[in-house]
C-alpha cells in the first residue's frame, strides 16, 4: 500500500493473507496508523463478488458508523469499500485457545449478549448470529460485527429478512420463522435469541448446518446455560428470552466478570464500595491469570482510569506498577506517563505515599528532561509536608531521582532541601536525611 491505503486511508496495510473466512464479503488485513504506528485493522470488500454484495458492504458501514456501543467494532474510518477498525482477529481463529480458558469464553460470551441487547431493546435486529459474526480485540474483548443484513425488525425490506442476498453464513441455521417468511410473528429479540443459539453451538461444540444439530449441542453447553440455550432455539418464538434477561444467568457472574465490570463502573461505586474491591485487588487479580495482551490492553487502561477518578484508590497502584514494568518505553509514554505526571500533582496524600513508595518501578521510564522539567517540580512539595510519612518517602525517592538529574540541580536546590531536613522535628526523618545526605 505504500504510504497509505487504497482509498487514500492513512493506514499501511500490513504484508499476510485474508484473515477472514473466504465466505465473508470482506477481506481481513492487519495494519498501522501512519501517525502513530498504532495496530488497526482494514476490511476490505470482496472485489470478486463486489456487484452482488454491495448492499450488505454498504448497509455494513452505514451501520457500524451509527451504532456505538464498547461491544460492537469500533469503527475508525472508511473510505469507498475500505473499512478501518479497531485491531482484531476472528473469534473463530482463536476459538481453540479460548476454549481451554472458560472464564474468558464466559466473559466474551456475555459481551456479546449485551451488544446484541443494546440492537434489540432499540428495535434492530443483527439477524446473523454465529461465530463468525464475533471478533476479538487485543485486550480480549469480544466484539459484534457481521453488520451487513442488520436492520429494523419492522421494515419489510430489512436485508436481514432476505436469505437470497450475499454468501451463506456458516454457523447460522435460519429460524423456523425464516423459512416461513414469518420474519414479524415476535419481537425483535427473537430472531437474534435464535442466533445466540447459533453462536452458542459453534463455541462449544461446533458450526451448526441444521436444526438438529442446535438440538444435539446442548450436552456441550455449560450446564448452566443449558435452560436458556434451549430457551433461544424454541420453535415459538414468544418463548424465546430477550437477551437481556440472559444476563442474569449464572453463568456469567465470574470472578473475571465481576472485576472488570467493577472497574468498567467504578464512578458509580460508593467510596466503601472501592475501598473493600481494591483491598482484594491484587489477590484478585493474580487468580485471573491475564495473558499479557489482556492485561496490557484491557486491565492497565481500566486502572489508569480508576486511579485517576477514584478515592482510596491507592492499593491499585503496587499491580498497576508492575503492569507497567513490562511496557516498552514508546508504550510508557504514550499510556502511563501523564497519568503519573497528573498524579503527582495530587493534593491526595494517600496517592502521593503510594506513588512515592512505588517511584522505583517507573522512574527508570521517565526521560531526564521529563523528570527535570515536570516530576521532580512536583516531588519538591513533599520536602515541605506536614505529614512525616510524605517528607521521608521524598528523601527516600531522592536515591531513585537523582541520577536523572542536572548537576546544577542536585548541588543547588536539591541540596537546600535537604539541608533544611536535617533540623526537621522528627528524628527518623533527621536520621534517613543525614544517611541520604552522607551516603559513605
Amino acid at each position: 500500500m505504500g504510504n497509505t491505503a487504497e482509498g487514500g486511508l492513512p493506514f499501511t496495510k500490513a504484508e499476510g493473507p485474508n484473515l477472514n473466512p473466504p465466505h465473508s464479503v470482506w477481506q481481513l488485513y492487519d495494519a498501522t496508523a501512519n501517525k502513530d504506528n498504532s495496530k488497526v485493522s482494514i476490511f476490505s470488500a470482496n472485489n470478486a463478488n463486489q456487484a452482488a454484495e454491495q448492499p450488505l458492504v454498504e448497509n455494513s458501514l452505514k451501520m457500524i458508523r451509527k451504532l456505538h456501543h464498547p461491544s460492537i467494532l469500533g469503527w475508525i474510518d472508511n473510505r469507498s469499500s475500505y473499512l478501518v477498525t479497531e485491531s482484531v482477529v476472528p473469534l473463530r481463529s482463536v476459538l481453540g485457545q479460548l476454549r481451554q480458558q472458560p472464564m474468558l469464553l464466559s466473559y466474551g460470551l456475555l459481551q456479546i449478549v449485551t451488544a446484541v441487547g443494546f440492537l434489540n431493546n432499540d428495535g434492530l435486529v443483527h439477524g446473523r448470529l454465529c461465530v463468525d459474526a464475533v471478533y476479538v480485540a487485543r485486550s480480549g474483548d469480544w466484539k459484534l460485527f457481521g453488520l451487513e443484513h442488520v436492520g429494523r425488525h419492522d421494515d419489510t425490506a430489512a436485508l436481514f429478512k432476505q436469505m437470497s442476498i450475499g454468501p451463506a453464513v456458516t454457523g447460522w441455521v435460519p429460524p423456523p420463522e425464516a423459512l416461513q417468511n414469518r420474519w414479524n410473528v415476535g419481537p425483535a429479540s427473537a430472531v437474534d435469541a435464535w442466533g445466540l443459539a447459533c453462536l452458542m453451538c459453534g463455541v462449544f461444540r461446533g458450526d451448526a448446518t441444521r436444526d438438529s444439530d442446535l438440538l444435539a449441542a446442548v450436552a456441550s453447553i455449560p450446564p448452566a446455560l443449558q435452560a436458556d440455550y434451549s430457551s433461544c432455539m424454541s420453535g415459538n418464538v414468544l418463548q424465546r428470552p430477550n437477551p437481556t434477561a440472559l444476563l442474569k444467568n449464572a453463568y456469567f457472574d465470574t470472578p473475571m466478570a465481576q472485576t472488570m465490570l467493577f472497574l468498567e463502573n467504578l464512578a458509580l461505586k460508593d467510596s466503601q464500595e472501592k475501598e473493600a474491591f481494591f483491598r482484594r485487588f491484587p489477590s484478585m487479580i493474580e487468580s485471573l491469570n491475564l495473558s499479557s495482551d489482556v492485561k496490557k490492553h484491557k486491565l492497565l487502561p481500566l486502572l489508569l482510569a480508576g486511579v485517576q477518578i477514584s478515592e482510596g484508590n491507592s492499593k491499585i497502584f503496587p499491580v498497576l506498577f508492575q503492569l507497567t514494568a513490562t511496557l516498552t518505553p514508546s508504550d510508557f509514554v504514550a499510556m502511563v506517563q501523564p497519568v503519573v505526571l497528573t498524579l503527582f500533582a495530587s493534593t491526595d496524600r494517600a496517592v502521593r505515599i503510594a506513588l512515592l513508595s512505588n517511584v522505583h518501578l517507573f522512574i527508570g521510564s521517565i526521560d531526564p528532561d521529563t523528570v527535570v522539567n515536570t516530576l521532580y517540580p512536583a516531588l519538591t512539595a513533599g520536602f515541605l509536608d506536614s505529614s512525616p510519612i510524605l517528607r521521608e518517602l521524598t528523601i527516600k525517592s531522592m536515591v531513585h531521582v537523582v541520577p536523572k538529574l542536572t548537576a546544577a540541580i542536585v548541588d543547588g536546590d536539591l541540596l537546600r532541601y535537604l539541608s533544611k531536613l536535617q533540623v526537621d522535628a522528627e528524628g527518623t526523618i533527621r536520621t534517613i536525611n543525614n544517611h541520604n545526605h552522607n551516603p559513605q
